[in-house]
């Protein structure tokens, strides 16, 4: 079993941790924006494991209209299931 380690006597951030999956593009998107609105929890977890774009890049962000996040989509309808889901695989 793993030791604990309490992040407010070692904060130190792991080295390890995977790089954010943004895009610069939100037509990469579109189809995850479509299965949070269809409540598709499976599908959305088989896009997490693939590793693809989870939000827009804040450069792309700044430069185009807002494009919503899929946390925010989940947050709106009260899915508080894609909402664990999504801030689950924030690893």
């Amino acid at each position: 079993m793993a030791t604990f380690v309490d992040p407010r006597s070692e904060p130190v951030a792991n080295p390890d941790r995977p790089r954010p999956r943004l895009t610069a593009a939100p037509e990469e998107l579109t189809e995850l924006h479509r299965l949070c609105r269809d409540n598709r929890l499976y599908d959305i977890e088989r896009w997490i494991q693939a590793n693809r774009p989870l939000q827009l890049s804040i450069e792309a962000a700044s430069v185009r209209r807002r494009v919503p996040s899929a946390l925010e989509i989940a947050l709106k309808d009260g899915n508080q299931a894609l909402v664990l889901l999504l801030l689950c695989s924030l690893k």
